[in-house]
């Protein structure tokens, strides 16, 4: 094939539009230095950017709606992106945060995490506390885990003894981004233990302590 092309230094071809306030004001430009946009002019000369050359095409100036290529489906418009595996399931980040889907079910990804501790006060009983999480949590499908850190024995080293403890999640409040934390340490009194034994009588006692519980929460 014969070489028919007339040489040009950078610029081949060039469309332009300088009339300021035309809704086609800019320029495009086609030549050595790549395929180049400009939308403005700066010291007499258009502001240049270059969108492809030789070495490939830049994203950064590409307008689209859905962009999909090889496993990937990116819905620009919506906000979804889906990532499809060799597996046949596929990941998807859309506003309701990142899910995997296999077959016909949802498995969340953890990417929120939340840690902290309280104080359950003694109420003679069992008692309850509510945690109120970072609003990040509202309408996510959390989870919390709980831990016993400790037991405030109000007369420790008085000859009672531990007889029972429990510390875990009541209920959660997923919308609302809330969680109920039950729990209670059960002591018993024996100070008494000795003499009563003595006169066959019974005057020892149950009591309940403040419990220190950790917390995380995961989501």
């Amino acid at each position: 094939m014969a070489d028919t092309a007339e040489k040009q230094l950078t610029t081949a071809i060039l469309f332009e539009d300088k009339e300021p306030g035309s809704p086609s004001y800019g320029a495009m430009a086609l030549g050595t230095q790549g395929f180049m946009i400009a939308d403005a002019i700066v010291n007499d000369e258009w502001d240049w950017r270059t969108f492809g050359n030789g070495k490939g095409f830049t994203a950064d100036l590409i307008v689209l709606g859905h962009l999909l290529g090889g496993s990937v489906d990116f819905d620009l418009n919506q906000g979804i992106l889906k990532i499809s595996h060799t597996d046949g399931s596929y990941s998807l980040l859309d506003a309701n945060g990142i899910r995997k889907h296999v077959g016909s079910t949802n498995q969340d990804y953890h990417y929120l995490s939340e840690a902290g501790s309280v104080t359950i006060p003694s109420t003679n009983g069992i008692a309850t506390f509510d945690i109120t999480l970072d609003p990040a949590f509202k309408g996510k499908n959390f989870k919390v885990k709980v831990s016993i850190a400790n037991s405030l024995n109000s007369s420790p080293y008085m000859g009672e003894s531990l007889v029972s403890f429990a510390c875990y999640v009541n209920s959660l409040d997923i919308a609302n981004g809330k969680a109920t934390i039950t729990g209670y340490t059960r002591w018993y009194d024996a100070r008494e233990l000795i003499g009563d034994q003595i006169n066959g009588t019974s005057t020892a006692q149950f009591y309940f302590s403040d419990l220190i519980v950790t917390w995380v929460a995961i989501a």
